[in-house]
């Protein structure tokens, strides 16, 4: 009903009360009027330090210099609004310095030429100061945009690299669940016979007690014929994928077992590995005898 009656009025109510200004804020803000509000006054300084030093042995002969400074001074502190105002109080100061005593307009030809260069000369600098000024403010805000783009590009990255940490994470975590989770052993192997990584089931089906005990063997020692395995890798060597395979093997306290395997190449960029899964059909009717 508020909201309503303020729109008909013309003016917005706020609905939880006008917005709050920080102490913060409140300080930068008057240091801001301050600086716009006083800038000129390095003019107005600079005119009174000239009239107190003209009524003294340290007088100027030449005021131009000290007012240019405070234009300069007045729009580097202020801006190019701030050095106008401040170049037109030197100005008609320089005016009246080089007056004719008891005038306040220079009336002779040499005097109102040095007033007209020096008229032209103090809005030119107060000019040229307040665009340097804006050009270097315009540029500290373009550094700082970049620096924040580069910055958020740099967060970014490490948040997408950590995203891709994590994903890898869960992943392997999904694989080592699939990997420990069958039934069938399974192992990897170098084609030297250096093993890679093997599962539970291969460690149980070999009789060993961890899977560093396996993995500490060559996988030459698993089979009852270390020739199997030579002929194994050649068919698996030339592109070959075993199915079904049965092959005589030996646990861990030398009992012949009898596997059923099946094996594949796989090539993971420069390293040449073999997988392979076995289970153990030894008590099954239709596997072969095992070895004496």
């Amino acid at each position: 009903m508020e909201s309503a009656v303020s729109a008909v009025k013309g003016y917005d109510v706020w609905p939880r009360g006008p917005p709050t200004v920080t102490p913060t804020r409140k300080q930068r803000l008057r240091r801001e009027y301050l600086r716009h509000v006083g800038s000129p006054g390095f003019a107005v300084a600079a005119v009174l330090l000239l009239e107190i030093l003209s009524w003294t042995q340290a007088k100027f002969i030449n005021p131009a210099p000290v007012l240019l400074v405070s234009v300069v001074c007045a729009a580097y502190v202020g801006g190019m609004f701030e050095g106008l105002i401040a170049a037109g109080i030197t100005v008609w100061y320089y005016a009246y310095f080089v007056s004719a005593p008891g005038t306040i307009f220079p009336t002779m030809y040499e005097t109102f030429r040095q007033a007209a260069v020096f008229a032209c000369a103090a809005p030119a600098v107060a000019l040229m100061v307040g665009l340097l000024k804006q050009r270097a403010a315009r540029i500290a805000i373009e550094a700082a945009h970049r620096e924040r783009e580069a910055a958020e590009t740099v967060v970014a990255s490490l948040t997408n690299s950590r995203q891709a940490e994590k994903a890898s994470r869960a992943a392997e975590e999904r694989y080592r669940g699939l990997f420990e989770g069958v039934v069938a052993g399974v192992f990897r192997t170098f084609q030297d016979g250096r093993l890679v990584d093997c599962n539970q089931a291969c460690v149980r089906i070999l009789g060993y007690d961890s899977r560093q005990d396996v993995l500490h063997l060559n996988a030459a020692s698993f089979y009852w014929y270390p020739t199997d395995r030579e002929a194994l890798i050649q068919r698996l060597e030339a592109g070959e994928t075993i199915s079904h395979l049965e092959v005589p093997f030996k646990r861990k306290d030398g009992t012949p077992i009898r596997v059923r395997m099946n094996a594949r190449r796989m090539d993971e960029g420069s390293r040449l590995l073999f997988e392979a899964s076995i289970v153990d059909i030894t008590e099954r009717p239709e596997a072969h005898p095992v070895p004496d």
